[in-house]
């Protein structure tokens, strides 16, 4: 029974294995999708590859430089004095005491082409001498040395070691000056006489050595008398008080007195030495009045330090002025002052 089932499939399986099978399948096409931006890329923040972080000390640090590049300070305070004292002393002598304080500050300003230079300088000295009056000796006390000076000059450079030049320069004293110790009648008072001095011009300074010399073919000269009775005396040579025969007044006392010319001034500033053992300065300053002849004030000023406070300082001062005639003169004559001196001397400077 169970042959007749194998027999009539066996035909079926062998013309299934001997025939040709095929099939086919279509595909549909599938339109091509249109291009839009990437949702994944937008979710993205874009970042710049560089650093931005900022250091506040760095900034800080950086400014400091700056500023100590751009300024240069310089400040020189000192104090000198010396006495001498008798006790019982068979060859004689008067006890003598004598000081001076001596103060400079100078700040130079440079961006680019352009300087700020301004110093401002001052000296008071006085001593102790006894003066006979009425039979006994007395102390009195007098002032030999007060004066202060302000100098302003801005410069822009021209061409190497030339510049434009506008300088402005100013001096006078502090107290009162008398004719001497025991004769109290005033000679000087607190800008009485000041002097003024402007001059536009060229500036030159060597490459090499701390030398300036400053030519101003245009200058101005003014005496300054606020004191009003030394303005009316006429000192300095401002136009003072006239008067006629019968003693009135007919020409009225002025307080300055102007004058246009030229002037030179010439500068050397030098230290020797690893420590700054040895210093000298020189200024020289002329003014010459188209219609006078000139004024001249040379100072010189020689230091040396035995250390870091102690100093010996020697300075000599040569002054003319046409204006200045001292009594029983009956002309100006070249003034020379010299003083040497040793006491306690401190400078700084930030560079």
């Amino acid at each position: 029974m169970m042959k007749r089932p194998i027999l009539i499939l066996l035909p079926v399986l062998m013309l299934l294995c001997t025939g040709n099978v095929s099939a086919q399948f279509s595909m549909s096409k599938v339109a091509k999708p249109k291009d839009r931006p990437s949702t994944i890329a937008d979710s993205i923040k874009q970042t710049r590859m560089e650093n931005d972080y900022f250091s506040l000390a760095r900034y800080k640090a950086d400014r400091r430089a700056l500023i100590k590049e751009r300024n240069t300070i310089e400040f020189k305070a000192s104090l000198h004095a010396s006495q001498t004292q008798y006790e019982n002393w068979s060859a004689g002598g008067d006890n003598t005491f004598a000081s001076r304080a001596e103060m400079s500050f100078a700040h130079k300003f440079k961006k680019g082409g352009y300087t700020l230079d301004y110093k401002l300088s001052a000296r008071y000295g006085f001593n102790i001498i006894p003066v006979e009056t009425d039979g006994s000796k007395d102390a009195k006390l007098f002032k030999n040395e007060d004066e202060w000076v302000v100098k302003v000059q801005n410069l822009y450079i021209m061409h190497k070691n030339w510049s434009y030049s506008a300088l402005v320069n100013v001096r006078s004293q502090f107290t009162t000056g008398y004719k001497s110790r025991t004769d109290k009648t005033k000679k000087t008072n607190f800008f009485a006489p000041g002097y003024i001095d402007l001059s536009l011009g060229l500036d030159y300074k060597h490459p090499k050595q701390p030398l300036n010399v400053t030519l101003s073919p245009i200058s101005g000269s003014a005496i300054v008398v606020m004191d009003e009775s030394l303005a009316r005396a006429g000192l300095g040579g401002v136009p003072a008080d006239r008067f006629d025969d019968a003693g009135n007044l007919i020409l009225r006392h002025k307080h300055s007195k102007w004058e246009l010319g030229s002037s030179v001034q010439v500068k050397y500033d030098k230290t020797f030495g690893k420590r700054d053992t040895f210093r000298y300065q020189t200024n020289l300053f002329s003014f010459c009045g188209w219609t006078n002849v000139p004024t001249v004030r040379w100072e010189n000023t020689f230091d040396i330090k035995a250390t870091k406070l102690l100093s010996t300082t020697f300075y000599i001062q040569l002054y003319y002025d046409k204006e200045d005639i001292l009594a029983g003169d009956t002309r100006a004559k070249l003034q020379a002052k010299y003083s040497l001196s040793v006491g306690l001397s401190y400078t700084f400077k930030n560079k």
